[in-house]
Order: structure tokens, then sequence, then C-alpha cells
């Protein structure tokens, strides 16, 4: 699940989001937000609305990376008292995952880029998570990956360069394909080759 509102500390008012994700982690749904300060926000839900977590300061020329502990409310409407969590993907699905970085370019047309309906119709068949680091020559980055995903950060030695795109089918590897041309050379066509459908 993908979240577009705000953020806040108890007692704040709420400050625009940049990123953010919701899933499932061991059992409690986990929020990762990325602010618009490019802080990463970690924190696990423990009642409705209240999360209880770290954040992380970006270093910056002034000031050394720092992490700090936290609890976020006011975290925007969910159209229900619990939010919705993204499980993980079922057996005999397909699990998309992307790796990206907000200083990279072919990132950030990659998420801009224009879906088009038999586009959209692949990726309604599938699993799609998005992870995505502070810096394209760390994409180890470990406070920004999901617990879940570790795993296969580690198997694949992701360490730098993005984007990077891995397609899984029953938990094996299906596909990867690195740089930004590779969402339309390589994993679409295998998208539709594993889902069905047409890319044009």
């Amino acid at each position: 699940m993908r979240l577009s509102s705000g953020w806040g500390f108890e007692g704040t008012p709420p400050a625009p989001v940049r990123t953010a994700t919701l899933a499932r982690e061991g059992g409690a749904p986990v929020l990762r937000v990325v602010t618009g300060a490019r802080s990463i926000v970690v924190g696990t839900w423990t009642e409705p609305g209240r999360f209880e977590g770290t954040i992380e300061y970006p270093q910056t020329d002034s000031r050394e990376r720092s992490i700090k502990t936290l609890v976020l409310s006011k975290l925007g409407t969910y159209g229900e008292e619990r939010p919705q969590v993204r499980e993980r993907a079922r057996a005999g699905t397909v699990f998309v995952l992307y790796v990206g970085a907000w200083n990279c370019p072919s990132c950030i047309w990659w998420k801009k880029r224009n879906v088009g309906e038999e586009e959209r119709t692949l990726l309604a068949r599938v699993s799609l998570r998005e992870v995505d680091m502070p810096n394209f020559r760390d994409t180890g980055h470990d406070p920004a990956w999901p617990e879940d995903l570790k795993a296969i950060r580690d198997r694949y030695r992701i360490a730098n360069g993005t984007p990077r795109f891995y397609v899984f089918v029953d938990g094996k590897l299906a596909k990867q394909s690195f740089g930004g041309a590779s969402w339309q050379r390589d994993i679409l066509p295998v998208l539709q080759r594993l889902v069905g459908g047409t890319t044009g």
C-alpha cells in the first residue's frame, strides 16, 4: 500500500510525505516514510493512527547522519480505522521488485512514466514492491529495506546502481535487469509471457 498523505510527531502539524509504503513484516504492519527532507522514518503499528519507531536524518554538509526514536501519529485518512496491509505474494503469483534511488534520473522517469492500459493490465496481475534509496551508489542502505526483502538484497548482492528490476515466480528468480531502458526492453516482455496480455 502506498500512502500520499502527511505525517507528524505527536502534537505537531502533519508534514508532506515524499514516499511511503505500508507492509506486514513479522506479523505487524510497518510504515516506511521518506520525508520531504529525505529523512527515513520506520514505525511499527501499535494502535489506530499511531506508529512507534525511528527517524534517520540524512548526512549533510553541516550534520552527520543520526537516528532518533519517535512516535508517529496523524498519518492521514485510510478510509477505515485499521489500514489495509499488503501481504506477501501468494504461491503461484509473479512478484516484481523495483530498486531505485532519489538521485537517479532514470528512476524519476520510471516513477513518472505514462502507464498505458496494456501495461496497467499486466501490473494488476503481479505483486509489485518498490524500494527507494537515498543514493544510487548505496542501494544496500539497510534502513531503507523492508525486513522481508533484505534476504533478496543479500542473495543478489544489491549494492549499487539503479534502477534494478527483479521478477520472481514462486520465489525463484525468472529475470533480472538493470538500467533505464530495462523496464521496456526486458521486464515488460517477461511479464507478458508470464501473466498474459500485450504491451504493444
